[in-house]
């Protein structure tokens, strides 16, 4: 949690002075909703997730 979290606040500590300066802009963070989701769901969550990249690289797409 502490990298996740740490990231997004140092992202937007730097961003927001530079928004701001220019007139104007956005900020978009991403996350994934695997949060939101029973241990069971997020057990499945993730090995699809894993399965899809192991499959993407797998074909070349890394």
């Amino acid at each position: 949690m502490n990298i996740n979290l740490k990231g997004v606040f140092l992202g937007m500590k730097y961003q927001i002075p530079l928004i701001l300066k220019s007139g104007g802009g956005a900020i978009v963070n991403t996350s994934s909703g695997a949060g939101d989701l029973s241990r069971v769901t997020k057990v499945m969550f993730l090995t699809w997730l894993h399965l899809g990249v192991d499959l993407q690289s797998a074909l070349g797409f890394s």
